[in-house]
């Protein structure tokens, strides 16, 4: 059970960047990637006016099954996900040492990751190909081989100068 992660700038996920597109899909062919999964939800595409993100496209031209697997703000309220802007405020309102902000951060990192588990887990087609902000590799990695799937890191950060 094969993923591959791709670390991004989310920006890459709401616009449209001629290089980023063909990246992704040449990749998925030459992986040959059977499934899709991304750090993205229907509020954030809201937000940035859009539809579908550009990972959901690659998929759709693909015919492989895609997921949304970021929780949206009710589920992340439900789940006791906190969220990094508000963490900066509480931070700063409580005094929070920088490392009690960052043990706050990863707990609510690793509550936010185990929900993209369980949601990729419900469209994988080995292997996958799963697109996620840069900050979580290492620790969604981590997730990923604890529970049974290998891993392989894709690219750790992709820009328009990888292409």
């Amino acid at each position: 059970m094969m993923i591959y992660l791709l670390g991004i700038y989310h920006c890459f996920q709401t616009k449209e960047y001629p290089e980023f597109l063909p990246y992704v899909r040449d990749f998925c062919r030459s992986h040959s990637i059977n499934s899709i999964g991304e750090e993205m939800n229907y509020t954030a595409l809201s937000d940035a006016k859009r539809d579908k993100s550009t990972i959901k496209i690659v998929a759709d031209e693909l015919s492989v099954p895609h997921a949304y697997c970021d929780p949206d703000v009710d589920e992340r309220g439900r789940s006791g996900i906190v969220g990094e802007n508000k963490l900066k405020y509480l931070k700063l309102y409580h005094g929070w040492t920088d490392e009690e902000f960052e043990s706050r951060t990863v707990l609510d990192n690793q509550k936010k990751e185990a929900i993209w588990l369980e949601r990729l887990r419900e469209v994988f087609v080995n292997p996958m190909l799963f697109v996620c902000g840069i900050d979580h590799l290492t620790s969604f990695s981590a997730l990923l081989e604890g529970s049974g799937f290998s891993f392989q890191i894709a690219d750790r950060t992709w820009t328009l100068n990888n292409w």
